[in-house]
């Protein structure tokens, strides 16, 4: 995620606020970094973070 990423603010509002994809993420650790002040985890999975909206 980052503060300037229309695609990141607009899946704040359709998908991480619909409760089925609410339910489903408590089988997992949900993780949000933020790219522009957490740059060594994005370049650590090789920048992956940032193209694909997420990591793992």
């Amino acid at each position: 995620m980052a503060e300037w990423c229309p695609p990141c603010k607009e899946m704040d509002k359709k998908t991480f606020s619909n409760t089925n994809i609410i339910k489903k993420s408590n089988e997992f650790i949900p993780v949000r970094i933020d790219v522009d002040k957490q740059q060594n985890i994005a370049e650590e999975y090789n920048g992956n973070a940032r193209k694909y909206g997420g990591i793992g």
